[in-house]
């Protein structure tokens, strides 16, 4: 899998540039998964939606956007990170343009090209007790999804 996060230039408006050329060159030059974080890659909450959606333009396979239910209380990138209202905005908007670009678009999961089954997924990181969690089962109970935490189950 690959991750394009967002590149140093000298821009300093942003925290990096999200680099949506590499995105089309690596769909040219990879079979692997290509992700995409705008989170990461803009440093900047309200640059988020469009970039999200360049990204599948250009043929990302999925997104990696930071969710919090109040992002000013965030541990760490609250800067870069959407509210859970901001997220089904986001989740609704890229509806229908992933139809155009046969995009897998399904709220909580992966935003996916079908090329093998998709892989239902919300991760989520950050240290003990900083409301992962929470959060999560907040963002599945407002768009309407199954909680599991993957985190509370033991291998066998």
């Amino acid at each position: 899998m690959l991750c394009e996060r967002g590149i140093r230039t000298f821009e300093t408006v942003t925290r990096n540039t999200l680099d949506l050329n590499a995105i089309a060159l690596l769909r040219q030059l990879s079979h692997l998964p290509l992700m995409v974080d705008p989170s990461h890659g803009t440093g900047d909450a309200q640059l988020v939606p469009p970039l999200a959606k360049a990204a599948l333009a250009a043929g990302a396979d999925g997104l990696l956007i930071e969710v919090h239910e109040s992002p000013a209380e965030a541990w760490s990138d609250a800067d870069q990170t959407l509210d859970l209202d901001a997220f089904a905005r986001l989740i609704r908007e890229c509806r229908p343009l992933a139809k155009l670009w046969s995009v897998r678009c399904d709220p909580g999961r992966t935003l996916a090209i079908p090329r093998g089954p998709p892989t239902p997924s919300s991760p989520s990181d950050g240290p003990a007790g900083s409301g992962k969690s929470t959060t999560a089962r907040a963002l599945a109970h407002r768009l309407g999804l199954l909680y599991v935490d993957s985190g509370a189950c033991t291998a066998p």
